[in-house]
């Protein structure tokens, strides 16, 4: 939980509006890792975060690896995708024609990249 509004580019004031929760608590959400959620919150924790019930144990789910691929590509990290080996980022027209297995790949590969960043371990 800690490092994917990073990753996704949400501060912790968008989480708290997209969760319908105070700024301190969605604070206190991301820095607690261990902190147990309240079940009304998870359904919408996993929207905000583009990951689908079950996550991390089971991926993010084909639909969910899709739009995490537009996110990147809307955010400013063209480095990112440089140091994948994509100059220019890849379009969204393009994502709509990979198969389902290599758009995993990217994001895996594009996760790796922002956890490092981050300061974080690579997978």
């Amino acid at each position: 939980m800690r490092e994917h509004p990073d990753m996704l580019g949400v501060t912790i004031k968008e989480l708290a509006e997209k969760l319908r929760i105070y700024i301190w608590e969605a604070s206190f959400l991301v820095h607690s890792p261990g902190f147990m959620v309240r079940e009304d919150l998870k359904p919408r924790i996993y929207e905000v975060l583009l990951a689908r019930r079950g996550f991390p144990l089971i991926g993010y789910g084909p639909e969910f690896t899709k739009q995490r691929l537009y996110r990147y590509i809307s955010l400013d990290i063209a480095e990112v995708f440089m140091a994948i080996g994509f100059r220019p980022p890849p379009t969204p027209e393009q994502i709509e024609g990979w198969p389902e297995e290599r758009q995993k790949i990217v994001v895996g590969l594009i996760e790796g990249e922002l956890r490092a960043g981050l300061g974080g371990p690579s997978k």
